[in-house]
């Protein structure tokens, strides 16, 4: 696959381009927010700046404002009616189309409890001292799930939070992570693309991780490479790739960096690649086999590819988590292996809902305009063998992949 960046957004004075989004999307999130604002009265959202997690608990900040994509921290106070107020770096940013008014932190950026202080004189200057204020980041994403699925507790910081009860003693706090999560839960279509872009990139990981593997090579320099490839065409950090490698009976953990060791015959690397475009990210799922392998390990990608297809052809809005999670396991009979359905929200940050071996979501039914990683386990005979994962968007007619392999491509080297 060819290593040109992948080039889209706007260009500074300097000749630098950013992916950033439309008037128009703003639009049509900020309208969006402000509809599920009045459904809970909720007169304003604020979130603090909170980079954890490779990123994915700025998404509400970054979902609202497109400021942070370069692992900046800001935060925000967005009412349901007037500008939103951002505070943070003082200097532009590229996306700062959508922000009117900015603000400097109290005390700079070092001083004590900072970001809670400012947003609450925000909030008195905006005469919402007796208001409910929706907090990003305080809790859980809601019964749903649609985000902060790996944050039941939230990230909000316990200082961040005093400081806001302290400066608006009336006011009335609630969690804004529900609203957030099923906002970004539908996306738009220019979401969509940037979700595709980062397909890409991990394609080109993949690539660069088959390119280099052999009997021998070492697992970091292997990584390096996919890591290369992914910035090379201007993708965006931090990101995530998980790391499952060595002998098929007794492969390490899943780890999100490899450990120092040289592939063997008769090992298995199993990945998922994030690719990420302005922090949104498209993942794919491969299992690579080295050297010498039994047949069963070769026939299990297979049988992976297979129950991801069927899963994918199977998805339309309205279907249940539930039945999906049957049909990606009823594609064999064999009683020596084991078919789990795991799908995954794709966005902006830790995105939801989350389709794992436990079924919590099993009567939810998939909607319009989102977008997930397909991604079923094969185990043989109890133990893990195959993955095949990949990046769907979720149309009226169906499901459609946003990356480009070939799903059923046998990952073998020697």
């Amino acid at each position: 696959m060819a290593s040109a960046p992948v080039d889209a957004g706007e260009r500074d004075d300097a000749g630098r381009s950013y992916p950033t989004f439309s008037l128009a999307e703003r639009d049509r999130r900020w309208g969006r927010v402000r509809e599920l604002m009045r459904a809970e009265d909720v007169a304003c959202i604020v979130a603090s700046a909170c980079t954890g997690v490779q990123g994915r608990s700025h998404a509400d900040v970054k979902y609202l404002t497109q400021l942070g994509n370069n692992d900046e921290q800001f935060g925000v106070a967005f009412p349901i009616a007037g500008a939103p107020v951002v505070i943070g770096w003082p200097d532009r940013r590229p996306g700062d189309d959508w922000i009117e008014e900015r603000r400097v932190l109290e005390g700079g950026f070092l001083a004590p409890a900072t970001w809670g202080r400012t947003l609450a004189g925000i909030l008195r200057d905006l005469d919402l001292g007796d208001a409910t204020i929706a907090v990003c980041g305080l809790g859980p994403g809601g019964p749903e799930m649609f985000s902060a699925i790996r944050q039941p507790e939230g990230h909000v910081p316990y200082a961040t939070m005093q400081s806001l009860q302290q400066g608006l003693p009336r006011a009335r706090f609630v969690d804004a992570t529900p609203i957030l999560g099923r906002a970004r839960y539908v996306k738009g279509d220019e979401e969509i693309e940037f979700i595709r872009v980062g397909t890409t990139l991990a394609e080109r990981a993949l690539y660069a991780m088959v390119a280099a593997s052999h009997r021998g090579a070492y697992e970091p320099r292997i990584y390096a490479a996919m890591l290369t490839a992914e910035l090379e065409a201007g993708g965006t950090l931090p990101t995530m790739i998980s790391w499952t490698s060595g002998p098929l009976s007794s492969a390490n953990p899943r780890l999100e960096q490899p450990v120092h060791r040289r592939l063997c015959s008769g090992d298995l690397v199993s990945v998922e690649v994030e690719g990420r475009w302005a922090g949104y990210n498209g993942q794919l799922d491969a299992t690579m086999t080295v050297g010498d392998v039994p047949g069963w390990a070769r026939d299990c990608q297979a049988i992976a590819a297979d129950s991801t297809q069927a899963t994918i052809e199977a998805i339309t809005p309205g279907v249940t988590f539930g039945a999906l999670r049957k049909v990606a396991r009823e594609v064999t009979s064999s009683p020596d292996i084991e078919i789990r359905l795991i799908m995954g929200g794709r966005g902006l940050g830790d995105d939801g809902p989350l389709v794992g071996a436990d079924g919590p979501v099993d009567d939810l039914e998939v909607q319009e305009s989102t977008s997930f990683v397909v991604k079923p386990a094969v185990m043989y005979q109890g133990r893990f063998c195959a993955r095949v994962g990949e990046t769907v968007v979720v149309r009226a007619d169906g499901a459609h992949r946003l990356g480009t392999r070939p799903l059923d491509h046998d990952w073998h080297v020697d």
